[in-house]
């Protein structure tokens, strides 16, 4: 997704199943450029509304153009 410049990779956490991948391993694997993927974060989004969000680095913030893409999303599902 993209919001306000800045891209990111959305999951669902239903989508991860039972994988006991932290999300901040996780987040440093799929968002490097031209190795990966590639994006400015990692969105795990839970249909309960919960959000977490990490940088490319695999460092927990909190981001309001991504929280704003998740709550796109969240309603269009």
């Amino acid at each position: 997704m993209s919001g306000a410049g800045n891209d990111f990779i959305l999951l669902q956490k239903d989508w991860l199943g039972s994988a006991k991948v932290p999300a901040a391993r996780l987040a440093k694997r799929l968002c490097l450029r031209r190795r990966s993927i590639g994006a400015d974060g990692l969105l795990i989004v839970s249909r309960s509304g919960r959000l977490s969000y990490h940088n490319a680095d695999g460092s927990a913030a909190f981001c309001a153009n991504g929280s704003r893409c998740a709550a796109w999303w969240l309603l269009q599902t």
